[in-house]
């Protein structure tokens, strides 16, 4: 494993000498491993990722969450798989795809030296405005009711309120930033509670039905005589 990462590192650093100014070097894992090399366990080390963006123009940072280093673990500063979305099409110049989900990570977006609360919450503002269109599109087609995403429209009505006093300067564009974060929360949180919803009476019909079907087929199997053929 040693020799791995030693093999690996070398690598990296044969790419990143390679780089110009213009290309954004992207490390990431699917799974992590432990300190045998294994993974497909449970614990932190095996079911975490790492997550390393690279460009020689210095155009990441820290600072917007009061935390001015990288963190040193995923629980410090964990990235949902569904934020890459955004990020990299924010990052790319491209139109973020209509069914994500997702949020930019703001280590991307803040800048390199203080944080850049504007563009934070520009690119938030880009992100939420796809979400709240994606949300309109998939509430019609599904018939749903008003009221599944009555909170969200609500957050989403003062983040655009808040936006709007931002861009006026009557506003500052932190808060703005937060009612964004906050809207796409909320969103997130309701398409997971429709997405992995469980109708448990349905699953126990179905548990018994197979018992019973298990039963007869039993049943039948004991009581048949097998038939043999004579000479």
């Amino acid at each position: 494993m040693n020799e791995k990462l030693k093999q690996m590192d070398r690598t990296l650093r044969d790419i990143i000498a390679a780089l110009d100014d213009k290309t954004l070097l992207i490390v990431m894992g699917d799974h992590g491993m432990d300190t045998k090399g294994d993974h497909g366990g449970e614990s932190d080390d095996e079911v975490e990722a790492a997550l390393w963006m690279y460009s020689k123009k210095a155009i990441f940072g820290h600072g917007h969450n009061g935390l001015l280093e990288p963190p040193r673990t995923a629980k410090e500063r964990p990235v949902s798989q569904i934020d890459l979305v955004p990020t990299l099409a924010l990052l790319l110049g491209l139109p973020i795809p209509f069914n994500n989900l997702g949020s930019p990570i703001s280590e991307a977006f803040v800048g390199p030296k203080k944080p850049d609360w504007e563009k934070l919450a520009s690119v938030n503002a880009l992100c939420a405005a796809q979400i709240q269109r994606y949300q309109h599109a998939y509430s019609a087609a599904r018939g749903l009711d008003n009221e599944v995403f009555s909170a969200a429209n609500i957050l989403w009505t003062v983040a655009l309120e808040m936006w709007q006093g931002a861009k006026q300067k009557t506003a500052p564009n932190a808060e703005s930033l937060a009612a964004f974060v906050r809207y796409q929360a909320e969103n997130l949180r309701v398409c997971r509670s429709l997405w992995a919803s469980f109708d448990v009476p349905s699953m126990i019909y179905g548990i018994l039905v197979l018992g019973c079907t298990l039963a007869i087929l039993g049943y039948y199997a004991r009581a048949t005589t097998p038939f043999r053929a004579e000479d």
